[in-house]
């Protein structure tokens, strides 16, 4: 049997169990990863546009470490499933 076949009489991994959980249930996890991820992804830009700027290095590593920081706490969130 290959990976892609399934019968009734196989039960699914319990690995796989998870995946299945209802539409709903980390609806609200997910759409507060994805403003988390927004934000950082705009923060990154910009830390990298103010990074070539000349004169404006301190605000660039000052935003890049927020990002950072952002980052972290999402994949926290991704990781504990929170």
């Amino acid at each position: 049997m290959t990976w892609q076949q399934h019968s009734e009489d196989t039960p699914m991994p319990r690995h796989r169990r998870s995946r299945l959980a209802p539409l709903g249930s980390g609806e609200k996890l997910n759409r507060v990863r994805w403003w988390i991820n927004l934000v950082f992804i705009i923060a990154a830009l910009a830390g990298m546009v103010l990074w070539f700027a000349p004169g404006s290095r301190q605000v660039a590593t000052y935003l890049l470490i927020g990002a950072v920081v952002l980052k972290f706490i999402e994949a926290t969130l991704r990781i504990l499933k929170l």
